[in-house]
């Protein structure tokens, strides 16, 4: 009898166990699966081996979250259970949905046999040599029908951390997150048609004879804006440098440090600090030229010349910088709009209203500050980033338009000015030469009726020049 409920026991507590991991832990597969993200059903390592995966039984961390932290300069492992109960074979993507993972590979295990091993994918390959030609990192799978599955993900970042949202999909029905790249190549192409607009406000100030500095830092600043917005959505290292790692590891730093360093100046030049206030102007030099420099520094990561944590030390204090200089900046736009009520720079708060969203969030998500997820990334970029560029825009045309109404008045002024002397000088002679003209062909003395028309014939032609001459000089066509 013991042993009857002993075996009841044993028999009830392993169904219970199989319930449990089927429906909580174990990511369901039938005939009809489309996608789900299962971050929260995965376990996380980051002291396993691959020789040792099967053993560390122990030392699995459960995540809650569907979106993992992970950090930096470590192999990371995510492990969770795949459950195909469907009567065929199935094969899927496994998204992780970061674009920036240096090394990513799974393994599929089932009775502690290695069943399927994935390629290498990471952002420190060309397109040819991934995984996968996706933007968001995917890894292939195989499913054996009618099987549970063990599936162990690594990942791996190095300096920075990094957040993944593992995410299996069916590669024809199950990708529904594809508008994330339509935001962000729309954006780069609003981007494009900013620059090409910039260039056509150059131009014409170059033909109008109007000097803008702070045109040529906003044209320094979309540029690479653009560049940024190419290496932090993925396409840069998926189509351009992808095969020069030692370039990507630290691509989006630098274009964000250089588009950053551009920003200040136009901002300088737009607000007149470098004339007016000496110490903030240098003070603006030193954490543009500190910030550049760090991310120079980066692209020696890939070497292994600096300790581990340094850049990223580097780049928090220099963030702060950057934020104290903005700060500054606004202040200083608040007055120009409040204070000396110079309406156009109304446009110039308006940029800072996206800015400072925009920079705040991603510093955040480079310190590790905020959770990362690739959805939010898009429509932060769609949100803060494109009309912060399109805004700052605005305040380049309209500073254009200003200064050239502003030129014309004083081409208007200088016209008067001359036309006033000129008819000083000139026109009262002229006016002299037809009174005189008129009084000597009254005078009795002169008997001749022919001399007295040529005499008035003068004086009507000395009216005619004053009249023309005062039109000449009036008249913008004429000038």
């Amino acid at each position: 009898m013991f042993l009857i409920r002993w075996l009841f026991c044993v028999i009830l507590l392993s169904l219970v166990h199989i319930y449990q991991v089927e429906a909580g832990d174990t990511l369901i597969v039938t005939d009809n699966f489309r996608s789900e993200t299962f971050g929260q059903k995965t376990s996380k390592n980051s002291i396993a081996q691959k020789t040792t995966l099967l053993l560390d039984t122990n030392k699995w961390v459960s995540n809650t979250l569907k979106d993992i932290r992970l950090t930096s300069d470590t192999n990371h492992w995510l492990r969770v259970y795949i459950s195909n109960q469907s009567n065929f074979d199935k094969s899927f993507l496994v998204f992780l949905q970061n674009v920036q993972i240096d090394t990513a590979e799974l393994f599929v295990y089932n009775n502690d046999i290695l069943l399927f091993h994935s390629p290498v994918t990471g952002c420190n390959m060309a397109a040819s040599n991934r995984a996968t030609h996706d933007r968001t990192m995917s890894l292939p799978i195989l499913l054996k029908a009618n099987t549970v599955h063990l599936v162990f993900i690594k990942v791996y970042r190095k300096e920075f951390g990094i957040t993944v949202s593992p995410e299996l999909c069916d590669p024809i029905t199950g990708i529904t997150f594809r508008w994330t790249d339509y935001f962000f190549l729309s954006v780069i192409v609003f981007n494009i048609l900013f620059i090409v607009i910039g260039f056509i406000i150059k131009y014409q100030a170059k033909t109008k004879q109007i000097f803008l500095r702070e045109l040529d830092w906003f044209l320094l600043y979309t540029s690479i804006g653009c560049l940024y917005l190419v290496a932090a959505s993925g396409y840069g290292s998926l189509y351009i440098w992808g095969s020069y790692p030692w370039f990507e590891i630290n691509a989006a730093v630098f274009f964000g440090a250089l588009s950053s360093f551009g920003f200040l100046h136009f901002c300088k030049l737009a607000l007149g600090i470098q004339k007016r206030y000496k110490y903030i102007t240098w003070w603006f030099n030193i954490i543009a030229i500190l910030y550049l420099s760090s991310a120079f520094l980066g692209f020696g990561l890939f070497f292994g010349l600096f300790p581990k944590g340094l850049l990223g030390a580097l780049l928090g204090i220099f963030y702060l910088g950057m934020l104290s200089c903005i700060v500054v900046v606004v202040i200083l736009a608040l007055k120009k709009v409040f204070v000396e009520r110079d309406k156009n720079f109304i446009w110039f708060l308006g940029i800072f209203v996206f800015h400072i969203a925009f920079v705040v969030v991603v510093m955040g998500l480079e310190v590790g500050t905020i959770v990362y997820n690739f959805k939010m990334h898009a429509w932060l970029t769609v949100l803060c980033y494109f009309p912060q560029m399109a805004v700052t825009l605005g305040f380049m045309s309209s500073r254009f338009v200003n200064t050239l109404e502003e030129k014309s008045r004083q081409l208007q002024m200088l016209r008067k000015d001359i036309a006033q002397d000129i008819h000083d000088e000139i026109g009262s002679q002229l006016t002299k030469i037809s009174l005189s003209s008129h009084l000597i062909s009254l005078s009795p003395l002169i008997g001749s009726q022919e001399i007295k028309s040529k005499i008035l014939g003068l004086g009507q032609e000395a009216i005619l020049a004053n009249t023309q001459l005062r039109v000449t000089f009036c008249h913008p066509s004429h000038f």
